[in-house]
């Protein structure tokens, strides 16, 4: 099922690129990074949805567009005003082989490496940032761009949290978020994959930003928010 899952992933980034052709706008560096793995969850979940909800207030909205946000150790952060160093100053558990060139210069337009964080037991998120400023700046002082979570359900109870619960369901989050802007279902057997995505354009880059939500067999897999100006 692994192997499937990241034949898809490699099959949508490829549609993606293709897409990106004949555009004016601005493009976006990614720094390459081999340390990210995608991870499907077939474990079954008997926690409840009041259980995996933060402690914290992150509003009331699945997708908020407006204010793209997570908590760890109960502590909020916003993509696009936090930065790297507000994570490392509050202690967050980044790897720490991954922070040692956290003082470099990040090139403008470009999203650094994943950072990984251990959030659980054997379970990470990864956190990468972007350098919009127009010059050099250090990475440890770029936004918080990008949060991908792998296993979703593995990593309830954690010090990790959203603002919609681990074991979300699609129908309910078509229920409070909306039809997404782009759906995509993949079948392979008896393997389903359902995308649902809630983005909106960048009016300086070549990219749609949001969330993305990834349910294996109805059940969250995988999440990814992003942001960029």
């Amino acid at each position: 099922m692994k192997n499937t899952l990241k034949k898809f992933t490699l099959l949508l980034v490829a549609v993606a690129l293709v897409g990106c052709t004949n555009q004016k706008k601005a493009e976006l560096t990614t720094v390459a990074n081999t340390q990210v793995e995608t991870t499907t969850t077939t474990a079954e979940t008997t926690t409840t949805t009041e259980a995996t909800m933060s402690n914290v207030n992150l509003g009331d909205k699945y997708v908020d567009l407006d204010k793209r946000s997570f908590a760890i150790n109960d502590k909020i952060y916003v993509l696009g005003e936090h930065t790297l160093q507000d994570l490392i100053d509050d202690g967050v558990p980044f790897n720490q082989d991954d922070l040692a060139n956290v003082g470099n210069n990040l090139n403008d337009s470009t999203i650094s490496e994943a950072f990984r964080v251990t959030v659980s037991d054997g379970n990470s998120v990864y956190i990468s940032v972007v350098n919009t400023t127009g010059s050099n700046q250090k990475i440890a002082d770029c936004k918080i761009a990008n949060v991908y979570v792998p296993a979703v359900q593995n990593i309830a109870g954690s010090m990790f949290s959203f603002a919609f619960p681990h074991d979300l369901t699609e129908e309910a989050l078509r229920q409070q978020a909306g039809e997404p802007t782009k759906y995509n279902e993949y079948v392979d057997g008896d393997f389903v994959l359902h995308t649902l995505e809630y983005k909106v354009s960048s009016e300086k880059y070549l990219k749609d930003t949001g969330y993305s939500f990834e349910f294996v067999k109805g059940k969250l897999n995988s999440v990814t928010i992003n942001w960029i100006d």
